[in-house]
C-alpha cells in the first residue's frame, strides 16, 4: 500500500518502530518455538491437549475463556496468539494447532478454500469493536475521531492494516470521517492490535485506535472511549478446526464451548458483540 511508504518511514521515530516490529518478530518466532516444546511435552503425557491459535484481540478474555473449558474437558489447552493475517501464514506452513480463532471472517474464509479446515466446523463467534485510547494520567481520551488532529497526539497507533483485521477498521474509520490525510503523518504502525495496545499502556504512543476487549481489560493503564460501530464494519470474528489438528475432536469441542452460554457470557464482558442467533 502507497501509504505504508509514507514520509514518516524515514523519521527516526519510524526507526523505533522498526526496532519494535522486528523485535516483535523474533519475540514471535521465540513465541513459536516455545509452542514447540510446549507440544514435545504433551506429547510425553497421556492427558489430552488442545492447541488454539487466537489473534490477538482475544488475549485479555482466553484467560478465562481457557481455565472454564480445561475445567469442563479435562485436558489441558495452549493458546498462541498474534495478528490474525501472521497467524494465516504460520497455519499454511502447518502451524501445530487444533483451533484457529480469528478476527476476521474472510481468513476463515480463504483457508477452508484452500483446504486448511475441517469443512463445516466454521463458525462466527463474535463481532470485535474499536476504542480510542490514551495512557492514563495524562490527557482525557478523546471523545471523537477529530479529536484525534489535535497536536497533542503526534503518535497515534493502530494495528498494521496490511494484516492486522483491528488495523483495517481503524483505517477504515478514520477515511470515513474524512481524517485519513490529515492524521496518516503521524500515524504508528505497529505488529498487531495488542501491540497497538501495549503501545499506548507505555505511553510511546500518545494515542491509539485499539481492539475495545482490551481497553477494557486495561484497568488503570489507560483511559478510553468506544468507538461508535457507525464508523466502520464491526469485525466478523469466524473460528474453525485446522485440517491438519492433532485432536479434531477436541477442537470441535472447544468451538462448541465458545459459542455456548460459558463462552458467550465471557465474550460479552470483554466488550465483543454475539451474533444475531448466536
Amino acid at each position: 500500500m502507497a501509504w505504508a511508504k509514507a514520509p514518516f518511514c524515514h523519521s527516526p521515530r519510524h526507526r523505533i518502530i522498526n526496532h519494535e516490529v522486528i523485535g516483535q518478530a523474533l519475540l514471535g518466532i521465540l513465541r513459536w518455538g516455545l509452542l514447540l516444546m510446549l507440544l514435545a511435552a504433551a506429547c510425553s503425557s497421556d492427558e489430552p491437549t488442545l492447541v488454539v491459535a487466537a489473534a490477538s484481540d482475544l488475549l485479555p478474555a482466553m484467560d478465562e475463556l481457557v481455565a472454564i473449558f480445561q475445567q469442563e474437558c479435562g485436558c489441558r489447552v495452549r493458546v498462541t496468539f498474534g495478528s490474525s493475517g501472521t497467524l494465516v501464514y504460520q497455519i499454511r506452513q502447518r502451524l501445530p494447532a487444533d483451533v484457529f480463532l480469528s478476527a476476521d471472517a474472510s481468513y476463515v474464509d480463504a483457508l477452508t478454500k484452500d483446504g486448511y479446515t475441517h469443512r463445516g466446523t466454521e463458525r462466527v463467534y463474535a463481532l470485535g469493536l474499536l476504542a480510542l485510547a490514551v495512557p492514563k494520567g495524562g490527557e482525557p481520551a478523546p471523545k471523537t475521531l477529530d479529536e484525534l488532529t489535535a497536536p497533542r497526539f503526534n503518535r497515534i497507533v493502530i494495528a498494521n492494516p496490511e494484516y492486522a483485521p483491528y488495523g483495517r477498521a481503524a483505517q477504515e474509520a478514520l477515511q470515513n470521517a474524512g481524517l485519513w490525510e490529515v492524521v496518516q503523518p503521524r500515524i504508528v504502525l505497529a505488529e498487531s492490535a495488542s501491540h497497538a495496545t501495549q503501545l499506548v499502556k507505555t505511553g510511546d504512543a500518545q494515542a491509539g485506535i485499539i481492539p475495545l476487549s482490551s481497553a477494557i481489560a486495561s484497568g488503570d493503564r489507560l483511559a478510553w472511549t468506544s468507538l461508535p460501530p457507525q464508523h466502520y464494519s464491526p469485525l466478523s470474528q469466524k473460528a474453525a478446526v485446522l485440517a491438519h489438528a492433532p485432536s479434531p475432536e477436541l477442537g470441535r469441542r472447544f468451538l462448541d464451548f465458545l459459542t455456548g452460554p460459558h463462552g458467550r457470557e465471557v465474550l460479552r464482558k470483554y466488550g465483543f458483540i454475539i451474533p444475531e442467533g448466536g
